[in-house]
């Protein structure tokens, strides 16, 4: 009964000290599996999208817009605007524009003029001498500067009655060439004009 007793005592000391053993050696150690660490956006950002870019010109008429990422719709009708009058595209013009338009240029105000005034007066031959036929857009426009301004601050936080929270002040940017051509007909035009655009389609124009 002893010796039975001493073989058991000797087996389970054999067998501990290999265990032992086994977490001492290299190799032989066994690893529970970890749990996998979450990487949030914080730690891990996506890449920031490019700046939406454009380059405009104008061929056979029409305003050709290269878009690097697609843009908004008040800053598309802005620059069609600014193409259709260097056309002299009167359909186009009468087509962009609200029936009464506000006068923001040189600085915004709640004075309106009515289409058919603006209308003759931009397509005045007196008033395009500075335009000559087959004009670039780009020459007179420096398009890739063209970009959307919160309208409240435009007016201060007061909004006039006729502009809504979801309207575009676009700011374009005109070139040298472009201030002396389109000083006779626009109104305040200067380095920086500000458009107001509805912000439903189609965008017409309301503020010049």
């Amino acid at each position: 009964m002893r010796i039975r007793a001493s073989r058991c005592l000797s087996a389970c000391l054999l067998g501990s000290t290999f265990a032992l053993l086994a977490l001492a050696l290299p190799g032989c150690q066994t690893h529970a599996p970890s749990t996998p660490v979450l990487r949030t956006h914080l730690e891990d950002p996506l890449p920031e999208a490019p700046p939406a870019s454009v380059a405009g010109d104008t061929r056979d008429g029409k305003l050709t817009l290269s878009l690097s990422e697609p843009i908004e719709g008040p800053l598309a009708a802005a620059l069609d605007f600014f193409a259709a009058l260097i056309e002299g595209d009167r359909q186009r013009l009468s087509a962009a524009i609200e029936e009464e338009l506000l006068r923001v240029n040189p600085r915004a105000t709640s004075y309106t003029r009515s289409k058919a005034s603006l209308l003759g007066t931009l397509l005045h031959p007196s008033r395009r001498a500075h335009l000559g036929e087959g004009e670039a857009l780009s020459r007179l426009v420096d398009v890739e500067r063209t970009r959307s301004l919160s309208i409240d601050a435009l007016y201060g936080g007061e909004l006039p009655e006729k502009v809504r929270p979801s309207d575009h002040a676009v700011e374009i940017r005109l070139t040298r060439e472009g201030v002396r051509a389109f000083r006779g007909g626009l109104p305040g035009a200067d380095e920086r004009f500000v458009v107001l655009v509805r912000g439903e389609p189609p965008h017409r124009i309301f503020g010049l």
